[in-house]
């Protein structure tokens, strides 16, 4: 009795054939596609919600009647510091000009416009010239 049990469950045949290996991996590409458009989703999602909330943080937090001096003083500092970026980023870039740019020794040359004529010619075979007939016949 054990023994037919036994025979049930074993399996006729345990190949991997080629067709059954590419379908796996189709399977296991497009499933993995699948997931990385659910989780690009999923965190674009959390990055609006997130964006969301501190937009309405500030709202509640920072713009109240009552703390209009808070808020400019808030509003300048930012402004103050997107100075001093932009600054940074000035001297950075006059940095780069004077040191890389005006060495630069390398030339560009201009595309061209036509192209070069061909050096060589296709072979004309004419069947009536002597250096076509066959020898031997």
């Amino acid at each position: 009795m054990y023994k037919n049990k036994v025979r049930k469950l074993n399996i006729k045949s345990n190949k991997i054939t080629k067709g059954s290996q590419v379908n796996s991996f189709v399977g296991i590409f497009l499933t993995s596609i699948a997931w990385t458009i659910i989780l690009s989703i999923v965190t674009w999602a959390i990055a609006a919600l997130g964006w969301f909330a501190i937009g309405v943080i500030w709202k509640r937090q920072l713009f109240l009647p009552q703390n209009i001096k808070d808020t400019a003083i808030a509003l300048i500092l930012l402004g103050l510091w997107l100075l001093v970026i932009f600054t940074f980023f000035a001297l950075w870039k006059r940095y780069n000009y004077n040191k890389y740019y005006l060495h630069n020794k390398r030339s560009v040359e201009p595309l061209i416009d036509t192209p070069e004529p061909l050096k060589w010619k296709e072979l004309n075979i004419d069947p009536g010239s002597e250096s076509s007939k066959t020898r031997g016949g």
